[in-house]
């Protein structure tokens, strides 16, 4: 790839991020990551304060990317927040003409990376913050997330003390866990975003956003009713819990499957995209 284009992909990116950094929006995600640590990092906090016991540094945050609900929202979030992704406001065909068509769909897709990069980091730090205090480095589980359950049975179906299921940390330790839900719901983020290019480019914005929700949702009740076919939906490969056995060291579904799941989904979106980017008319794009 020459420097011109590199520019030219990494100016269209650069342009679209700071748009979208400084949007409005962004008080959406405010309030979104406000909803999530009150339902997850709070009670966890809740329950050390009870064993006297320190959570892990990454424990808050795996308990977020392990929730069934939370799994639901963040996606749907992100989707508001990318709502008009790729906007399509008076600058938009200047663009397109200046940097070339490739180069303009290049910098769009960098600009989904970026963000859903932005996104996640902004997840992980709004767990540091919430449960600040209450954090220590470690390589193991705490005993707050093992023993909580032990140490005080009357409250063993809270929902603070389930929020990291022993499908976790009977099988993974913290680092990993946390590693493998982060880049699983990066991808899941990145899925989302490429769905609503591809229909953009069809000039079907509305009905991208519908499919997404559709997925996620009947991705959600799948899981809940722990069907084969859950497996279909991005959001089961998602959730590293959704892999393991409760007791035992075996996995119900290999995590690099879902891997690969995604890695399929992602080019094959992409290389419809480039295919459909012939056809665009960027006069009437953005037209539903």
């Amino acid at each position: 790839m020459s420097k011109t284009r590199i520019r030219a992909v990494w100016g269209t990116a650069q342009s679209e991020y700071i748009k979208w950094i400084c949007s409005s929006r962004m008080l959406i995600f405010l309030c979104a990551l406000i909803f999530i640590d009150q339902f997850a990092v709070k009670p966890l906090v809740e329950i050390s304060k009870q064993t006297g016991v320190k959570l892990g540094l990454f424990e808050p945050f795996i308990a977020i990317t392990n929730s069934d609900v939370l799994l639901m929202i963040m996606p749907i979030v992100f989707i508001t927040l990318i709502g008009d992704f790729p906007k399509n406001d008076g600058n938009m065909l200047f663009c397109v003409q200046r940097t070339w068509r490739v180069n303009w769909l290049l910098g769009q897709m960098l600009f989904l990376v970026m963000s859903s990069l932005t996104f996640m980091l902004g997840v992980i730090l709004s767990t540091f913050l919430a449960a600040a205090g209450y954090l220590q480095w470690s390589e193991q589980w705490s005993a707050t997330v093992t023993d909580y359950s032990r140490l005080f049975p009357e409250n063993a179906d809270s929902v603070a003390a389930n929020l990291i299921p022993e499908n976790l940390y009977y099988q993974y330790v913290p680092l990993r866990s946390a590693g493998n839900s982060a880049v699983l719901i990066f991808l899941l983020l990145l899925v989302c975003g490429l769905i609503m290019l591809v229909f953009a480019e069809l000039r079907q914005k509305l009905l991208g956003v519908g499919i997404n929700v559709f997925l996620l949702l009947t991705g959600g009740a799948a899981i809940y009713l722990e069907t084969p076919i859950r497996w279909a939906f991005p959001c089961c490969n998602a959730i590293v819990k959704t892999h393991f056995t409760k007791f035992f060291r075996q996995q119900i579904y290999e995590i690099s499957y879902s891997y690969i799941y995604f890695f399929s989904i992602i080019v094959s979106l992409i290389l419809l995209s480039l295919v459909l980017l012939r056809k665009t008319n960027f006069l009437t794009a953005g037209e539903e």
